[in-house]
């Protein structure tokens, strides 16, 4: 397995390490392995180890950080890639069934306008829009998701989220009961809704 820039390759490393316990084998004193042995025997009261039994495991344990080493940097760098290729994870519902849901949630807006509860068509053509401008993939749409996460976690485009950031600080004051809503403002998100999602036409009214 070739490391990243600058790393040394496995057999290098390998030819040295036999080279520094060959030197020191040829020395007087006990070798690092030896020491390291009898440190374990001493510590945990186990029984002698040999020299080639204490390199296989340590060249286990070196294969074990290496592999955690690799795992860790593939799970750091996937996010970074999905987010280059503009991978949002499958978080937007199907063309058709979105689409179907944004038509719906529309036609409930005008029916709640023509009960005269404004505030209820406002909140519906609100959704609209983001349901229709996840489907057409410029948010990362999720139910759980409030308009102000959406805005935070849903990677919305630039021209989605300079259209959305004012209507959600707006509409929903408006929407909630804070501030009251208006015939305009309702105007206005439906002709949004067109503008940005075609028209809804009689027919489906």
């Amino acid at each position: 397995m070739s490391g990243g820039p600058g790393s040394i390759p496995a057999d290098v490393v390998r030819a040295r390490i036999d080279e520094i316990l060959a030197g020191e084998r040829a020395g007087a004193g006990p070798t690092v392995l030896e020491r390291f042995g009898e440190w374990m025997s001493e510590t945990f009261a186990l029984p002698a180890v040999s020299e080639e039994a204490l390199r296989l495991l340590l060249w286990i344990l070196a294969g074990l950080v290496l592999v955690l080493a690799v795992l860790l940097a593939a799970r750091l760098v996937a996010p970074a890639r999905r987010a280059a290729r503009g991978d949002r994870g499958g978080e937007r519902e199907p063309g058709p069934a979105a689409k179907a849901r944004a038509r719906a949630l529309r036609r409930e807006a005008r029916q709640a306008r023509a009960a005269g509860d404004l505030r209820t068509a406002l909140r519906l053509s609100l959704f609209a829009l983001v349901v229709g401008l996840g489907d057409r993939g410029d948010l990362a749409y999720r139910d759980a998701w409030t308009y102000r996460e959406l805005l935070a976690r849903g990677a919305p485009s630039g021209p989605a989220r300079a259209l959305l950031a004012p209507l959600v600080a707006e509409l929903e004051a408006k929407g909630y009961g804070r501030v009251p809503a208006t015939a305009a403002d309702v105007d206005r998100l439906e002709a949004l809704c067109t503008a940005h999602l075609g028209p809804l036409g009689e027919e489906e009214g």
